[in-house]
């Protein structure tokens, strides 16, 4: 295939020829005539801005030979028919609206989404797991429409699994933990429609991983809920409520699902011990968890009832004003993404509280306090300790104190040569 600039009147025009065919596509760029080299196929520097040009030159020739490569790998080493390649250029390059759509699956293939519409109505997954579901399959029908690859298990090669993955970082501009995330979700589609033998391309199983980065997520130390524990707000009693519901969060290392909707049955008491024993909304998956005497007091303080329910978004916004109050300000670098382009900032300690903190503080406190990760695993209804050690947010100098600690720093009985 070869890719040749040329001019129609003042409009950069590109000319594809390919397998006996040719296809023109308009750029939407035009130039004084004398300004365009046709033998170097650039604009000159007498073009104030012939640089921004001249990149988008290359961008538009790049992107016809990638599309080219990706349609004959995916189409049996078939060449796309020029009205694909247009379209294609269109909604892909140019975000034009494309004239038609990715090709329906001949019948002897099985469609990827009428595969994963069949399996999201067994009814095995949580509503909210549904919608996320729905939306990683939402950006993959994008992605193939937007390159005319056939919606099926045969079409997912290797090359077009890395396609998406780039699809996800440039142009969705999503961050490695999203990006993550889409890839983990369509794992496990393929692996369910292997498991039940619609389909027999195995490409993604190698190589087919976005790792994610550890995120800037915080917790709040024992002190510092100790400080919010403190603070009077009196005239505030929405801040007093929402203190509340945070810290039975936090001290029970509950999701906001579950803390926001405890029930005094919930809490029951076996010899003589008092536990909260809950159905996780997200999982359903039962724990028990001991009921810890802050929790035990707030609940007393409220007659032994839990404190008035609010929206999620609602307790995002008034724990970061309550932190706020708390003086809770200590400066914390934060990483940012955009595609795949990280960033630093600073921001205080506050402004990135949210209800899922309460989760994590739980579980860092439990671990500095001594209890054993696989019993905090248990209290927070993870399948695995590996799951469990991602909410542990230690930093250096508290994985050295807690280092310290450990008996091999502390011998009782060992002989020291002099």
């Amino acid at each position: 295939m070869k890719t040749r600039f040329y001019l129609t009147g003042s409009a950069i025009c590109m000319n594809v020829a390919y397998n006996g065919k040719r296809v023109r596509l308009g750029l939407g760029i035009s130039v004084n005539p004398a300004d365009f080299d046709t033998e170097k196929q650039t604009v000159k520097k007498s073009e104030p801005t012939y640089a921004e040009i001249n990149r988008q030159l290359k961008k538009a020739s790049v992107f016809v030979n990638e599309f080219y490569h990706t349609y004959l790998n995916s189409n049996g080493n078939t060449p796309p028919p020029p009205d694909v390649l247009v379209n294609a250029f269109n909604s892909g390059f140019l975000n034009k609206a494309a004239r038609t759509v990715a090709p329906e699956p001949q019948q002897n293939q099985a469609s990827i989404f009428q595969f994963a519409d069949d399996f999201l109505k067994t009814g095995k997954l949580k509503p909210q797991r549904v919608r996320r579901f729905k939306n990683v399959l939402s950006v993959l029908k994008e992605f193939l429409t937007a390159n005319v690859i056939k919606p099926t298990f045969e079409a997912l090669t290797f090359d077009i699994l890395e396609s998406y993955k780039t699809y996800l970082f440039d142009k969705k501009l999503y961050n490695p933990n999203t990006a993550g995330f889409h890839v983990k979700i369509v794992k496990q589609i393929l692996n369910e429609a292997t498991r039940r033998k619609h389909n027999k391309n195995l490409d993604y199983q190698t190589g087919f991983t976005a790792p994610a980065n550890n995120t800037d997520n915080v917790y709040l130390t024992e002190p510092e809920l100790q400080t919010l524990l403190s603070i009077d707000l009196t005239g505030k009693p929405y801040l007093n409520n929402t203190r509340n519901l945070f810290l039975i969060g936090c001290y029970s290392g509950l999701r906001f699902s579950d803390f926001s909707q405890l029930k005094p049955e919930n809490i029951t008491t076996v010899e003589g011990t008092e536990f909260i024993n809950i159905a996780q909304q997200k999982t359903g998956n039962k724990v028990t968890i001991p009921l810890h005497p802050v929790v035990k007091k707030l609940l007393s303080a409220n007659n032994g009832k839990p404190p008035r329910p609010i929206t999620n978004q609602r307790l995002n916004e008034y724990v970061k004003e309550l932190c706020q109050i708390a003086g809770i300000n200590t400066p914390v670098e934060v990483t940012k993404y955009k595609a795949q382009m990280r960033t630093k900032t600073t921001r205080q300690k506050w402004q990135l509280v949210t209800t899922h903190t309460a989760r994590r503080s739980f579980a860092t406190n439990a671990y500095l306090a001594g209890l054993p990760i696989d019993l905090i695993s248990s209290i927070l209804g993870h399948s695995n300790i590996q799951q469990t050690q991602t909410y542990l947010k230690l930093d250096a100098h508290e994985k050295a104190m807690q280092a310290a600690k450990h008996a091999f720093f502390n011998p009782s009985q060992m002989q020291i040569a002099k």
